[in-house]
C-alpha cells in the first residue's frame, strides 16, 4: 500500500489491565515505534469490574510525534455483541497507538482478540448513520433549491 506497512493482526490475548489510579488514567500502547503504518481502527474483547465510561484511541504520526485530541477517537461497544468495542478511523499513517480504555479508578480490565485494522464488510463501509443520512437529505435540498433558482433566473431573463 503506497511503500507503507499495513499492521497486521495483533495477537495481544489474555492481556490484564488495572487501572489502579484514583485520579487521572492509565494508557495502554499498543504500537510505539519509528516505523509508520496504517491504520484504519481497531477492535478488542474486554471484560470489566465496572463499566469502563469514556474509552479513546489515540494516534501519532510522523508530523504529529505527540498524543492529543487532534488525532483521537471514542471506542465503542458493539451492538449486539457483548464485550465487543470498536474503533474506526480515516486510513492514516501512524507511528504510535494508545488506548485509554477506562476513567474508573480501580477497574479490573481483562483484553482478548485484538484486531488493527480489523477487515470491514462492504456493507460496513456503506452504512450510514443517522447525522451522515440527514447531512445527504440537506445537501440534496440545498442543490434542488439552487438548481431550481438558476433555472428560474435564465427563464425569466429569456421572455
Amino acid at each position: 500500500v503506497g511503500g507503507f506497512t499495513m499492521f497486521s493482526s495483533a495477537a495481544i490475548y489474555g492481556l490484564l489491565f488495572y487501572h489502579a489510579l484514583s485520579l487521572g488514567f492509565s494508557a495502554l500502547y499498543l504500537v510505539n515505534s519509528m516505523s509508520a503504518g496504517l491504520l484504519s481502527g481497531v477492535s478488542f474483547r474486554m471484560e470489566y469490574s465496572m463499566y469502563p465510561a469514556d474509552m479513546l484511541l489515540y494516534w501519532t504520526t510522523a508530523t504529529q510525534p505527540e498524543y492529543s485530541n487532534s488525532n483521537m477517537a471514542v471506542i465503542t461497544p458493539v451492538k449486539g455483541k457483548d464485550g465487543l468495542f470498536y474503533a474506526s478511523v480515516p486510513l492514516t499513517e501512524v507511528t504510535g497507538i494508545r488506548i485509554d480504555p477506562t476513567t474508573v479508578a480501580g477497574n479490573h480490565l481483562v483484553f482478548s482478540d485484538f484486531v488493527i485494522n480489523p477487515e470491514k464488510t462492504l456493507s460496513e463501509y456503506l452504512a450510514f448513520d443517522s447525522y451522515s443520512l440527514m447531512a445527504v437529505g440537506i445537501y440534496t435540498l440545498v442543490l434542488f433549491a439552487v438548481i431550481r433558482f438558476v433555472q428560474d433566473f435564465f427563464t425569466k431573463k429569456q421572455k
